[in-house]
């Protein structure tokens, strides 16, 4: 229901495009990448929080064959949906498109600490840790929440006009 996963890639390692049936939270820590959503390209910065809704096509491109650091959080609707609360919509910080974020280096330092709990609690079978999953995915969401309800951040599109234009065409 909830994966997390961070990690460090040193080789030319590219991702087809796909798509998740759930909400994916993609933190981009370091390193030099291409992410493309849909039709678009964008070269996250150090600090960017991709957030993608549920079927929303994406892919990554590591684009000078360095190291690239990264946090990927995977949730399934149903679980967000039962971490939220009647006054509490944990799903806001998503839209139907995907949105980008940036945290400040504290914010971003924070935000490790806690999917680093997440990651702990998930995949040790000790008396609460299901509560304690539970516990820590609510806080992250909560942390985009806030920050999603200040601002999204805006990267510029690079994908080549051309390109961008077959892919609606094909689309």
């Amino acid at each position: 229901d909830i994966i997390c996963h961070h990690k460090t890639s040193s080789d030319d390692q590219t991702y087809p495009y796909h798509r998740h049936n759930g909400y994916e939270i993609y933190i981009f820590l370091s390193g030099k990448i291409h992410f493309y959503i849909d039709t678009k390209c964008y070269s996250p910065n150090p600090g960017d929080i991709i957030l993608i809704p549920p079927s929303v096509m994406h892919r990554i491109v590591n684009v000078e064959m360095m190291d690239y650091e990264r946090i990927t959080i995977n949730i399934k609707s149903a679980v967000l949906k039962r971490l939220s609360t009647k006054i509490t919509d944990l799903s806001l910080c998503f839209s139907n498109d995907a949105k980008i974020l940036h945290f400040d280096k504290p914010q971003i330092v924070e935000l490790i600490v806690m999917a680093d709990k997440l990651i702990n609690s998930l995949y040790k079978t000790d008396y609460g840790n299901d509560i304690y999953t539970s516990l820590n995915m609510s806080m992250i969401l909560l942390k985009l929440n806030e920050a999603g309800r200040e601002a999204a951040c805006f990267l510029p599109d690079i994908m080549p006009p051309l390109v961008n234009e077959i892919m609606n065409y094909i689309s």
